[in-house]
Order: C-alpha cells, then structure tokens, then sequence
C-alpha cells in the first residue's frame, strides 16, 4: 500500500513537472515588435483619438475606401502600450501563450481519454510549431477563439448537449471585429463536423451520433451576429476582396514552406510523421472529421508558411485520440532510480529558463532593430513639418514611419493597396512593379510628386536615384538613403 501510495505521488510531481515544462515556452517569446505591430498601434490611436475611420487616414492616398478589419484588438494594443509600454504588449502576448496552450492540453486531453503522456507531448510539438507566431498580432486573439470553438465542437459531439454550442455566436461576435480576415476559419472549421454527422458507406469511418440540425442552427446564428461590426458585410467579406494578388507571394511568410530550408523541412517532416499515424493507428477507429481537418489545414500551409498556426493545431489535436491507448508502464525499481534526475532536470529547465529570458531581453531589441530607420525619420522631422513632408518608402519601412506622424506612398498593410478593397487604385501592384523594374521610376515619381523617398540601400531604387540629378541625399546612416526631390517645394 505505501509503496503505490509513493508511486502515486511520484507520478503527480511527474505531471507537475511535465505541466510546468510545457508552458516554458511562453516565457522565451521574442520581445520586439514586428513592423506590423506598429501599423496596428497606429490605427488603434486613431480610433482612440477620432473614431472608427471609413476612409484610410495614414498614408498619401486621398479617399481610399478602407476597413480597419482588426479595429478592436487595435484599440487594444494601444490602451495596453500607452499605459504599459512594450512590456505591456510582451505580457499579452506571454497570457495568449499560455492560454493557447492551455486550451490545447485541454483538447487533446478530452478526445485521449484522459491519456497524459500523449496530450502533453502533442500539445508541446504544436506549440512549438506556433512559437515564431506569437508575436504582437491579432493571430494570438484568432488562435484562442480557433481553440475555444474546436473545445466548443468537441464536447458538444462527446456529450450531444447542444448548449456548448452557445459560444459559437459569441466567437464569431469577437472575431469579426478583431481579425475580420479571418473570420471565414471559424466557418471553415466546423464544416467537418456538419460532414461528419452524415453516415458514409463506402468508407469505414467511425461515426459520431450528434444533430447536424443543432450545427446549422449554430451557422446561421455566427452569420447573424457578424453583421455587428462597423463595416457591415465588408468586413464580412474581407478575405474575399483580398485575394487574386500574385505579388502577395513576395512577402516571405505567404510563400509556400520549402523542403531545403529548416522551417519547411520541420513541416514536411512533420506531415509525413501524420501520414504514418494515420496509417498504423487509425484501425477501427478513422473519423472523417479528424481527417478533413488534417487535410484542409496541410493544403493551407503548403500554400503559405504562415497557416502554420492553424495546420499546428488543426492536424496535430487528432494524434492525440489517434494514439490515446498507447501507454507507458511504471514500476518501482524505474521510479526510485529517477529521483535524482527528476531533480537534475527542475535544475536544468530552470537554468535554461534564466539563461533563455536573459539572452532573449539583451540581444532582442525594438530600439535596436529600429535604430536606423528611427534615426532617417528624426532628420525629417527635424528638417519640415511632416505635414509638408509626401514620403516614399518601402513596404516594411511605411507603418512605423506612419506611426512617427508622416504620411506614406505604402505600408505592411497589403490588403489596403488592393483595389478591390480601396475601390479607386491598385497601389499594391504598382508599387512590386516599380520596385522590381517594370514600369519607369520617374513616371510613379511625376504621378504622386514625392518630395522625399527613404529608400533601402542596394535597392533598384537606390541605384536611380543615386545617378538622378533631380535628387540628391540629404541623410544617409548604415541601412537607408534619404533623397530630396530637388524640383519639387516641399507644400504637402
């Protein structure tokens, strides 16, 4: 009796231990903010200051057509950085964390019958396959809605009790006006379950009895609600009007994974590693839900690296029912011998732990990252006003000048250059054609009559306009040359 009363206490420190390991994760996230956290600060000081926008108020453009689609975490991160600062930002993104991590141990736990080993151990593969993503993005918020609806759909077919479906409106209420673009996954998501509540014949499948009645009813309420946003059917549409742009496919996390890099290779080695799950485990009991949601999600990030996040999730939860009755014995000799390193471990994760978040502070930057362009936007607004300032810059460099208070020909915000969306331009495309050559420079240079251009060093641009006697460097540091339109009086 005292001997499975220790291996029982053994085990529960074990299981601490296991828990603790698997939200260290959420302690070694990258402190800087991205370029696109910038664009994201700005609008929700807009908002704060003047409201919701209906024509875009940041860059050079008059009379854009515009959806802020992701107003309210917008409005979010601006209240938690004006009061808190970068580090107010970091620790949302470190409760996201966590709380994407929980709700995935939740999941797995549930369709694995309670089988520990396998939950922790998916739940730590598909965190790490999310970690370069948890940044400050609305994709932390999108991700917790993602995994409270499949918690939401998976207790509901386990239990038959259609008010865990209550949530599904309440979701889609949140999400429509936190990350409109994505909107459309929570759809996506739940049509296998509507698939799987119908019998196939010419397949083996193990059907789950639930009410398909009760998952339309639940469809129609998300459509519903959605129209509660400040955009109406245009947010609801968004994704619609931001596809069919081949140039999308020069920003590197909407480029498909590639085997002969490290990120691509971990994927497809990972997909093979699903591959064989599903071939040696699924034997009496293959449900068609776990399979249309592995392949769906596969498709969408072979399409583009960034779906990972929902492939991570997605294909990775299913392993955990695939392989619920695998098990590991214990016995005592085992449990005596591995106290010590037990103890051994707590003292290596701990220091790994302090080594990670120190390193992480001193070599990751915000100040640091942007230093140079930081320094390229003080010599201009020390030198005009920035309201007389019509400013070109790159793609990546226009929302953090934006934020500093000038106007820009562009910026991360791709889906706001697309004419389907703004309903008067196609920027997006006219600015990868002048970058890359294939249409004249002066004549996008005549058409908006920049009077200063912040230009990349190296860059095509930077090339013409070094020989271009209308222009000539007025500052210049170790990453940008700043040009002057010497024709042009600065009166914007």
């Amino acid at each position: 009796m005292e001997t499975n009363f220790l291996n029982e206490n053994h085990k529960k420190r074990d299981r601490k231990l296991l828990l603790f390991i698997m939200f260290i994760p959420c302690f070694l996230i990258r402190r800087v903010l991205d370029n696109d956290t910038w664009f994201l600060l700005n609008s929700g000081r807009y908002v704060m200051e003047h409201g919701i926008p209906y024509i875009e108020p940041f860059s050079i453009h008059e009379n854009l057509k515009f959806v802020m689609q992701q107003w309210l975490t917008d409005v979010a991160f601006w209240n938690l950085y004006d009061k808190f600062g970068e580090q107010g930002l970091f620790m949302l993104v470190t409760i996201c964390y966590a709380a994407i991590i929980f709700l995935m141990f939740n999941l797995t736990i549930s369709i694995s019958d309670r089988n520990f080993m396998v939950s922790f151990s998916v739940t730590m593969v598909s965190s790490i396959l999310i970690f370069t993503y948890m940044v400050t993005r609305p994709t932390i918020i999108t991700l917790i809605l993602v995994l409270l609806e499949l918690n939401a759909l998976e207790s509901y077919v386990k239990s038959k009790n259609y008010k865990y479906l209550f949530i599904l409106p309440i979701l889609s209420l949140f999400m429509i006006n936190m990350h409109a673009a994505l909107w459309p996954i929570l759809f996506i998501l739940i049509l296998p379950y509507i698939v799987g509540a119908f019998q196939f014949k010419f397949v083996s499948f193990v059907r789950d009895e639930y009410n398909i009645n009760h998952l339309l009813l639940s469809v129609i309420a998300m459509i519903i609600v959605a129209f509660i946003n400040p955009y109406g059917i245009d947010a609801m549409t968004y994704l619609i009007n931001s596809s069919g742009y081949p140039y999308m496919k020069k920003i590197l996390e909407l480029q498909p994974p590639y085997i002969n890099s490290i990120p691509g290779a971990l994927i497809y080695f990972y997909i093979f590693s699903i591959v064989l799950i599903y071939i040696f485990y699924r034997t009496g009991k293959f449900k068609i839900r776990y399979l249309l949601l592995t392949v769906g999600t596969t498709y969408m990030v072979l399409i583009s690296i960034r779906n990972i996040t929902y492939f991570a999730i997605c294909s990775s939860f299913p392993i955990a029912y695939y392989l619920k009755d695998i098990g590991i014995r214990q016995n005592n000799a085992i449990n005596n011998k591995f106290i010590k390193l037990r103890l051994l471990l707590k003292t290596l994760i701990t220091v790994a732990l302090v080594i990670g978040i120190y390193f992480g502070n001193i070599n990751n930057s915000t100040y640091k990252n942007y230093s140079d362009l930081n320094s390229a936007v003080d010599y201009l607004l020390k030198s005009d006003d920035a309201s007389n300032i019509k400013l070109f810059t790159g793609f990546n460099d226009g929302s953090l000048v934006q934020f500093r208070g000038i106007r820009t020909y562009i910026d991360p915000r791709a889906e706001v250059y697309f004419i389907k969306q703004n309903g008067k331009d196609d920027i997006f495309n006219e600015y990868f054609d002048l970058i890359t050559g294939k249409i004249y420079y002066k004549d996008i240079i005549n058409k908006y009559k920049f009077t200063h251009m912040l230009i990349t060093k190296g860059e095509l641009l930077d090339t013409y306009l070094n020989r271009d006697t209308d222009y000539e460097i007025i500052y210049e540091n170790e990453e940008y040359n700043v040009y002057k339109n010497l024709k042009i009086q600065a009166n914007y």
